[in-house]
């Protein structure tokens, strides 16, 4: 077949689009690990940060990074995605998989889902953090660093899990995930594979 050539090599720009399509959402990372922090525990203190997906494309969850103050090893922190509900966090949607080992001292940790995850485009989330064991701190910059990306910063809670008083400390964290292919990109590399197979 004449267009084998061409769909193979649509294919392969494809799938050479979608690995670059991996993206940063949010974030106000690295800052500058100033004074202000929220101190996290099992239930009284938990903080959430929550931010707007633009319109157009779907993105399934790659992680969420959240710069940690590690004081005592025998820690474990929960951060899960929640659903937004007029401006705070609303219902849990899915729980992140803990890094599982933690330094201590101020570092990165990723937290990644379990399985795929969707952020679906114009949707808001949260990103909330608390704690199964022992405490810990969510670092941020001082002066604030308002987290920017193709997501919208839409605001901050702390408080009783889930959070919902309105907070002034902005955390530091990023989300990185990968686009969602459109339904004709998929198409044209099940062509392309077709056309492989009966050349063959």
């Amino acid at each position: 077949m004449k267009t084998t050539p061409v769909l193979v090599a649509a294919a392969a720009a494809l799938a050479v689009s979608a690995q670059s399509l991996a993206d940063t959402i949010i974030s106000n990372s690295p800052g500058n690990d100033g004074t202000q922090t929220a101190g996290i525990n099992d239930g009284t203190r938990t903080k959430g940060m929550g931010f707007t997906m633009p319109g157009g494309l779907d993105y399934t969850l790659d992680l969420v990074s959240l710069r940690l103050d590690i004081t005592t090893t025998d820690v474990s922190p929960l951060v899960e995605i929640y659903s937004d509900a007029g401006g705070v966090p609303g219902s849990s949607l899915t729980t992140l998989i803990n890094p599982g080992s933690f330094a201590l001292g101020i570092n990165d940790y990723a937290f990644t889902p379990s399985g795929a995850f969707t952020l679906e485009a114009g949707q808001s989330y949260w990103v909330v953090a608390s704690s199964t064991l022992g405490t810990y701190s969510w670092k941020a910059s001082s002066p604030s660093e308002t987290p920017v990306g193709m997501a919208t910063h839409l605001g901050a809670t702390f408080g009783a899990y889930p959070p919902s008083s309105s907070s002034s400390i902005l955390t530091t964290y990023f989300v990185d995930a990968t686009v969602v292919p459109a339904p004709g990109s998929l198409a044209l590399l099940g062509l392309a594979g077709l056309a492989v197979r009966r050349r063959r």
